[in-house]
């Protein structure tokens, strides 16, 4: 194992900290990165899947059953202001799913670290106006603890690896909202599909806040 291999295996071990969602587990290490991992070959193993159209949209079983349940759970509440709004899109996905990249490219690692710091600032002040985007699986690892802090004020749920929402009557509220700040990873993929979604929405790009791929597709 290499120093940068080393490294990011520690930092994502507050990731598997979060364990409210573990019966899960399964599931989300085939849409995602699991603990143990090859940097060399860590594609999501549902990409290889003959259903993967239907799971993207976590449209099948046992995919639908997670995605029903973080739904519910994130319908307890909808209490954000029309102010200083900031949609954060997949916030942690280079760290979630593109830990590969984290470790191939140092100076990539660099900018993420900064991206995150500043993220986190965010999202772990609750006085913070978050709506955030995020595909179920990410939910369920990870930021649902922003939702728990109070950060996070609405959780719109997009399909896996893409911005497009799952239920188009998610984001209807949002048209009537003004001078949103929008965030996020990445800025050509995920924040686009939710950009091109809420195109007669006024949103400003917060760009020292907005990650790129590493690899563009």
């Amino acid at each position: 194992m290499n120093n940068a291999e080393s490294i990011i295996i520690e930092k994502r071990k507050e990731i598997f900290e979060q364990k409210k969602f573990n019966k899960y587990i399964d599931i989300l290490d085939k849409m995602g990165i699991p603990k143990e991992f090859n940097y060399k070959n860590c594609i999501p193993e549902v990409f290889s899947d003959l259903e993967y159209q239907k799971i993207k949209k976590f449209e099948i079983e046992p995919y639908s059953i997670l995605y029903n349940e973080v739904l519910q759970y994130t319908q307890t509440r909808k209490n954000h202001e029309n102010k200083n709004i900031i949609i954060l899109v997949h916030p942690f996905y280079p760290i979630l799913r593109h830990a590969n990249f984290l470790i191939q490219f140092p100076e990539y690692y660099k900018c993420y670290l900064d991206y995150e710091e500043k993220i986190l600032e965010i999202l772990n002040n609750s006085n913070s106006n978050i709506i955030l985007f995020e595909s179920p699986d990410s939910f369920a690892r990870f930021t649902y603890k922003f939702y728990d802090i109070g950060s996070v004020k609405e959780v719109i749920f997009t399909e896996h690896s893409t911005g497009k929402v799952l239920d188009v009557n998610s984001i209807k509220d949002l048209e009537h909202y003004n001078n949103m700040q929008i965030a996020g990873c990445y800025g050509e993929n995920c924040i686009k599909d939710v950009e091109e979604q809420l195109k007669n929405t006024k949103i400003k790009r917060m760009n020292e806040l907005i990650m790129e791929r590493a690899m563009k597709l």
